[in-house]
């Protein structure tokens, strides 16, 4: 029996200036009651992910038949210190509070910690400590560099850069620009990247939000319109039509309660429903009062195929353009079969981009910027 409890919040969170001390005694072994704690730490691998920074972590697993009842804690410390190029050390720490644990179980405490890097090497500590001051301890190195195709993608971090592993960082200021305002509308597929899971697993809301979190840094002043929906579920889950900071923890909390198990009976009677539901999206746009100058639809294939019947034609050289973003993981790389969202957006003279990797993305992102005529550089990303 384990006991999973998410990193994402409230992940780890940089440390206040008055709190070192006491991390750098639970670091350095300095502070603890000189017990071992009984925990296995263990480094994950970097990894380049869709908003265009290194993340890296660590996974956490603590026995829980010492820690029986309500009220216990365990307070997680990281420090990473930039080698190449050298900087200064960067505290963040964690703290898991534990639900009222079972007397004589045998249950384990499994979370994972996480934190951004530029390209560089690093040196990482772990630590975590109980309440009775018992600590266990890890330290390593990590050099993240770029690979293959990732080479040509540019970084939203600067090397040498460590920033906390939180949605938060997406909260960034956009730069007005001057000139009419571009108008876009980005429809987020809220689906599992793998047809085989039924649920948003926070990497498959990594890659939503940080490529949403991309494509708003690509576009600085736009007016942005974010519209999450389930095609299975022939539903809206989430709508902003002036999508700016705030809309950040809507979206979030949009994305994390949503029941993708449950399907209603009308959906289930109505064989075509996500056809006139996707109708019913695409002609919105067509016909709006202010229509965008770009309609975006992005996230994971379609578990539905077949060509749709569209009901609202675009009027040639009018109306927004519109592009497909479409996520296939790398185990679906040779089944480039064409689902519903394609076939509409090529029946709109629109354009898919198949997207496997980060770089493939970044590929994307600048054949969108060439067709929406969007010159100046803004890089691939802006500092958290």
């Amino acid at each position: 029996m384990s006991l999973s409890l998410p990193g994402w919040l409230p992940g780890q969170m940089p440390l206040d200036a008055d709190r070192v001390p006491e991390a750098l005694a639970a670091l350095d072994g300095t502070g603890s009651s000189g017990s071992r704690m009984s925990c296995d730490i263990h480094p994950s691998a970097f990894r380049l992910n869709y908003d265009f920074r290194f993340q890296s972590g660590f996974d956490v697993a603590v026995p829980l038949k010492r820690y029986e009842g309500a009220g216990n804690a365990f307070q997680v410390f990281v420090r990473v210190v930039p080698l190449a190029p050298a900087g200064p050390p960067v505290f963040l720490e964690q703290a898991i509070d534990l639900p009222n644990v079972p007397k004589k179980n045998h249950a384990e405490l499994q979370v994972a910690g996480g934190y951004y890097l530029g390209d560089g090497k690093y040196s990482v500590d772990v630590s975590v400590t109980d309440p009775q001051g018992r600590a266990c301890r890890k330290h390593w190195r990590i050099e993240t560099k770029r690979t293959g195709a990732e080479k040509n993608v540019p970084l939203a971090l600067e090397p040498g850069a460590v920033a906390p592993f939180t949605f938060e960082t997406w909260k960034r200021n956009r730069t007005d620009v001057a000139g009419r305002t571009l108008r876009v509308s980005i429809f987020l597929h809220a689906i599992p990247l793998s047809r085989r899971v039924m649920s948003m697993r926070m990497s498959d809301q990594e890659v939503l939000l940080g490529s949403l979190a991309s494509l708003r840094a690509q576009m600085p002043g736009a007016q942005l319109k974010v519209v999450a929906f389930n095609l299975d579920q022939q539903k809206e889950i989430f709508r902003d039509p002036a999508f700016e900071e705030d809309g950040w923890d809507n979206l979030l909390a949009a994305l994390e309660t949503q029941q993708l198990c449950t399907v209603s009976y009308q959906v289930l009677a109505h064989g075509n429903g996500h056809i006139d539901f996707l109708n019913q999206l695409i002609g919105d746009e067509i016909h709006s009062a202010e229509p965008a100058d770009a309609v975006i639809f992005l996230g994971p294939t379609a578990r539905q195929a077949g060509k749709p019947r569209l009901l609202t034609a675009r009027p040639p050289g009018l109306g927004p353009q519109f592009f497909y973003f479409e996520y296939k993981p790398y185990w679906y790389r040779n089944s480039d079969f064409p689902d519903v969202v394609y076939h509409a957006i090529r029946a709109l003279s629109g354009k898919t981009f198949r997207i496997h990797s980060p770089s493939d993305f970044a590929s994307a992102m600048q054949a969108l910027r060439a067709a929406l005529d969007l010159r100046g550089s803004t890089g691939a990303g802006s500092e958290p």
